[in-house]
């Protein structure tokens, strides 16, 4: 049990970790999505983002799966992260 509270912990810490550092990158607050298992952050990809985009890549990159999709107003950028023992419950 106290090791399920550690994950947790830890899942929760790496997950805003990445979330402030794509805000920190993208200059933006990104949106989050949190769902049993994993959370999903993203972004629109803006002008000020493609400027900085070498700095909004790397902070995609410490998720597990990151990419883009295309939307029909634009694209989006964003990073996945797998949450052991979290409940879809981001902060």
């Amino acid at each position: 049990m106290a090791n399920d509270r550690q994950n947790t912990g830890d899942s929760h810490a790496r997950v805003d970790s990445v979330v402030d550092a794509l805000a920190d990158a993208a200059g933006a607050r990104p949106r989050v999505v949190a769902e049993p298992g994993f959370v999903r952050a993203e972004i629109d990809v803006t002008p000020s983002v493609i400027e900085r985009w070498g700095q909004v890549l790397a902070a995609l990159d410490r998720g597990d799966t990151y990419g883009l999709t295309d939307t029909g107003h634009g694209q989006v950028a964003w990073v996945r992260l797998v949450t052991p023992g979290v409940d879809g419950g981001a902060s």
